[in-house]
């Protein structure tokens, strides 16, 4: 059977090993508390981010909804125009075609004139 003193012996045995093992604890739990520290330092700058991407997100979207907006009065206005313009071709052809056809009468009666005069003087044709 151990005695007192075999058991003394024996606990600062274990004394002098955990010693060591205390301090590194020791050292162990304030790096710990460290690195909670960075941590929450951390998740409060997260924090902050998620607000200010929820803001920019909410601003995009808004962004979005002024565009949808811009680009529908442009696809109005761009119809209208498109509209306005073959209008105006139209109008173009037609006051072409009056012009083209007014020119071709004229061109008929000037030819038959020429005709008429050539063949009263007696002048040969000349070849077109």
């Amino acid at each position: 059977m151990l005695t007192q003193s075999d058991l003394q012996a024996i606990g600062k045995i274990i004394d002098d090993k955990l010693n060591p093992l205390e301090a590194k604890m020791g050292s162990f739990e304030i790096k710990m508390g460290s690195f909670e520290g960075k941590l929450n330092s951390i998740e409060t700058k997260v924090d902050s981010f998620e607000i200010k991407l929820s803001s920019i997100e909410t601003k995009v979207d808004s962004f979005e909804i002024k565009l949808s907006s811009i680009e529908t009065k442009l696809t109005k206005k761009v119809g209208s125009l498109d509209k306005k313009m073959n209008q105006g071709f139209k109008s173009v052809d037609r006051k072409l075609d009056v012009i083209i056809n007014y020119f071709d009468h004229q061109d008929i009666d000037v030819r038959k004139r020429l005709n008429r005069i050539e063949t009263h003087l007696g002048l040969m044709p000349l070849s077109s």
